[in-house]
């Protein structure tokens, strides 16, 4: 369908999500070929997207749409800067496992992760201040004696992986099968973005890694600060490197 639409010469061409599908070379050629006829063609395209990153790079002004209306219109920095608050302002500081955010393949995971938590405001994270999350977990096999567990940090605007965060393998109490773990993230140097946290649950067996339960996109938050101690807010300008520490993580069982 793009290829189609893209060598027909209408003065408004509308491209809807069509960096949502095909590999990246496919999705490299759409973006240069949007880029030829809005530039060098001097045409108008209407691209619709919930890739953030795509749209800054495209666009010159946006329309931000609302529950099927116009919520606001204007210079494409400021679009995208208000529907990521908006975003932001839904975040929740805990949610419980459903299926829908659970790596299918898993039929009966023997240890389940029921919740997770931020322990302190998703929306107003800071670089120099340890991500705190909190697990629920079932066992549902006292064979399970111990395991580990993966707080995995991607980009929310490019779904890019960041990095991974490992605790060190810890016992599992014998005498029950319901727990909590507190995950501190420390040292992580995460800087002003939007991020989307996975975790899983896993164990070190004699033929490698064992993962017990995966679950994707469960929590969103935003780094805001550089340090909230000091009050000190991340500026744009400042870019958008990411710096890896010595000392990531601590675990507790409670």
């Amino acid at each position: 369908g793009f290829a189609i639409a893209a060598h027909l010469e209408p003065e408004i061409r509308v491209v809807d999500e069509v960096l949502a599908v095909g590999d990246a070379e496919f999705q490299k050629q759409a973006i240069g070929k949007m880029q030829d006829v809005s530039k060098g063609e001097g045409r108008t395209v209407l691209f619709v997207s919930h890739n953030m990153g795509a749209v800054r790079r495209l666009c010159h002004h946006g329309v931000v749409l609302k529950n099927g209306k116009v919520d606001y219109l204007g210079e494409v920095n400021a679009c995208v800067d208000r529907y990521l608050l908006d975003q932001s302002q839904s975040m929740v500081k805990s949610v419980t496992i459903e299926q829908k955010y659970r790596n299918y393949t898993i039929i009966n995971p023997e240890l389940e992760i029921r919740e997770v938590a931020f322990l302190d405001d998703p929306s107003e994270l800071s670089t120099d201040e340890p991500i705190r999350l909190q697990f629920h977990v079932h066992r549902h096999n006292r064979d399970v004696r111990s395991a580990y567990f993966a707080v995995i940090v991607n980009d929310a605007l490019s779904e890019t992986r960041l990095i991974n965060y490992y605790t060190e393998t810890i016992a599992l109490p014998d005498d029950r099968d319901n727990f909590i773990v507190d995950i501190e993230v420390k040292d992580h140097h995460l800087n002003k973005r939007q991020i989307v946290i996975n975790v899983e649950a896993l164990t070190k067996t004699d033929f490698g890694v064992k993962l017990y339960d995966q679950c994707y996109k469960v929590l969103t938050g935003e780094i805001k600060y550089i340090s909230k101690r000091r009050n000190e807010l991340w500026q744009e300008s400042w870019g958008l490197m990411t710096f890896q520490g010595n000392d990531y993580t601590s675990v507790q069982i409670i």
